[in-house]
């Protein structure tokens, strides 16, 4: 049972990111909390650390963030839709 495979969404998609993004200063992965647009823009949204949901509560997609790698704006960058 559940949904088949062509009407899930996909896990990722390509967007634009809108701002640089420092790489994150611990040894582990990062989600950021954003908006992702009709246009593709991938827009990181108000205060990321854990305790703040109001930022999760309007993001509509989720960046990955690696440590020691810097994003720059205008990069193409795979977001997961939430």
């Amino acid at each position: 049972m559940g949904a088949a495979p062509d009407l899930l969404p996909p896990p990722h998609v390509s967007a634009v990111l809108h701002g640089a993004i420092k790489a994150p200063t611990t040894d582990r992965p990062h989600h950021l909390r954003g908006t992702l647009d009709r246009q593709g823009i991938f827009r990181p949204i108000g205060i990321q650390e854990s305790h703040a949901i109001s930022g999760l509560a309007a993001c509509n997609a989720l960046l990955r963030t690696c440590p020691g790698t810097d994003l720059r704006e205008g990069a193409t960058v795979q977001v997961t839709p939430v």
